[in-house]
């Protein structure tokens, strides 16, 4: 069977024989059915795709079809340890793209606060952003300026709130915490965290350090990517403390050839969530034996995945920050600069909100 566009041109051919070998190889430029007519679908305007007569044809055009909904391979989902619930998929309400920031912003962390949706960039180490909410875009604004003392970059991977409205930033060139006053005023909260991590095996490759940060009682939480991912936990008492762990298994693995990681914390309430990115999770944490576990989990890779808002990419997951509230859960893309497929030259970050279950 040939797919044909208007122009009479044949840009996908589709292997509708026997079953082969990789020692029988069909023929050369042709695929398995499902995955090509999903390329053809998602490539070519619906109009212009025409299946030739024959009984699989007619098959074909009699089952129904969506292109909202995106078919994804068993190879592309998270495969769930047996004693682990399958994750619940998000539903989508909105996907905004991530309008007017600075040349070069890369979102990289979500915070809510009073109703408020915050954000930092990872390429810019002296502002924190609001995130204001329309019907079509969210809209970047420069909320608090600021410079941190000392010298060298940032790599700003994460905020939170104090409740005295200080935030607090995660630095992952650093390996520290940043406290910011909605002053502006900003002072080092923590020291270096790198020995710490790096003892516990964590730190071990470059660019793989703090991404992300949640603040409970008496205690700061900081996540440590990937290769291993783990978390590291600073009490805030009289004597400060530092413990860090790997947690290299995952409940719900991300497919093959994506390492488990962790991109971002979010506090709700009393309950502590994770993004990870590679896997399309957004992970429920909960305390056992003086650790944080996985516990149960919702997916949004329909979202990402998607056609509609996938980038040219998408090798690894782009998911790059999280928050909740009471009716929504928030994630952020960071694309580095991808241009989103299908288009032109969109080359914007997007927001996913989310129904919350």
């Amino acid at each position: 069977m040939l797919l044909a566009d208007a122009s009479g041109s044949i840009p996908h051919t589709l292997y509708l024989g026997p079953p082969f070998t990789l020692k029988d190889p069909p023929l050369a430029g042709a695929a398995p059915l499902g995955r090509g007519l999903r390329r053809a679908l998602r490539d070519e305007p619906l109009a212009s795709i025409r299946i030739r007569k024959g009984p699989l044809a007619a098959l074909l055009l009699a089952a129904p079809l969506s292109c909202n909904k995106p078919h994804l391979s068993h190879e592309a989902r998270p495969h769930c340890e047996p004693s682990a619930n399958a994750p619940l998929e998000l539903e989508l309400e909105r996907a905004l793209p991530v309008n007017a920031g600075p040349d070069n912003f890369q979102p990289s962390g979500l915070l809510m606060r009073d109703g408020r949706l915050f954000t930092v960039s990872d390429k810019h180490d002296t502002a924190i952003f609001e995130l204001e909410l329309t019907a079509s875009a969210a809209l970047v604004r420069p909320s608090v300026k600021f410079r941190a003392p000392g010298p060298g970059s940032l790599d700003l991977e994460g905020l939170a709130s104090e409740p005295d409205g200080a935030f607090l930033l995660a630095s992952e060139e650093q390996y520290r915490v940043l406290r910011v006053m909605p002053s502006g005023q900003a002072d080092w909260a923590t020291p270096s965290l790198r020995r710490a991590g790096e003892q516990a095996g964590l730190f071990r490759k470059r660019n793989a350090g703090l991404e992300g940060i949640a603040v409970l009682p008496e205690e700061l939480v900081l996540a440590a990517e990937r290769e291993p991912r783990g978390l590291l936990e600073w009490k805030t008492g009289t004597t400060p403390q530092v413990s860090a762990y790997t947690t290299p298994t995952a409940r719900c693995p991300a497919p093959r050839g994506r390492p488990d990681d962790f991109a971002d914390l979010s506090l709700s309430g009393d309950q502590l969530f994770v993004l990870e990115r590679n896997a399309q999770l957004v992970v429920r944490l909960s305390r056992s034996n003086g650790r944080w576990t996985e516990a149960s989990a919702w997916s949004y890779a329909e979202t990402e995945n998607d056609p509609r808002f996938a980038y040219e990419d998408s090798a690894f997951g782009l998911g790059e920050g999280l928050a909740l509230d009471a009716e929504h859960v928030y994630i952020v893309l960071d694309n580095n600069n991808q241009r989103r497929a299908g288009t032109r030259d969109d080359r914007r970050a997007q927001l996913f909100v989310f129904r919350r279950p």
